[in-house]
């Protein structure tokens, strides 16, 4: 950014990888962002103020609601009607209470995975469906994992056509 003396262009860290404690970390719920129209999705974390991940949580109570519903809410509504929240993006995240995937943006459903903690003592209570998505959900959104998925494991894409300054840079994790 042309910040530097005499207008010269100087490197902008907008997260602090080094000390993750210098960075804020905010989790809001039914996040208004309009385009063309406003959408509200039900949970957006945000660090610094981006918008890096984008969640749809369901009913848990109808048995005709699933974690796809959420998903397919984020893929073909959200990611079509407000682009721009996406394109900072490092995952987005569904469930309806019982069953918590993620994926990436423009990351078709049927490859949306479940997250896996590693060190899960409650394996039977979440094969019955009960206290795993709180667990799953705060192991995914730790601060420390969130930033290593974007910092190691993000791909980033551009528009050669355009300067640097420019282009609309846009990443998604793998």
């Amino acid at each position: 950014m042309p910040f530097g003396e005499n207008n010269h262009h100087v490197s902008i860290r907008l997260i602090d990888f080094e000390n993750l404690d210098n960075n804020q970390y905010v989790i809001t719920n039914q996040f208004r962002i309009h385009y063309r129209e406003t959408k509200i999705p039900d949970i957006v974390m945000m660090i610094n103020g981006i918008p890096v991940v984008v969640g749809e949580a369901k009913t848990p109570i109808r048995p005709s609601v699933s974690w796809l519903d959420g998903a397919h809410e984020i893929h073909n509504i959200y990611e079509n009607a407000v682009p721009q929240l996406f394109v900072p993006n490092i995952l987005s995240f569904a469930t309806e209470g019982k069953e918590f995937f993620y994926g990436s943006v423009r990351c078709p459903l049927e490859f949306w995975a479940p997250w896996r903690l590693s060190n899960d003592d409650d394996a039977i209570a979440r094969s019955f469906g009960l206290g795993g998505v709180g667990k799953e959900l705060k192991d995914l959104l730790n601060p420390t994992r969130l930033l290593d998925i974007m910092r190691n494991f993000s791909l980033f894409s551009s528009n050669k056509k355009k300067t640097a300054h420019e282009d609309n840079t846009a990443f998604s994790a793998v």
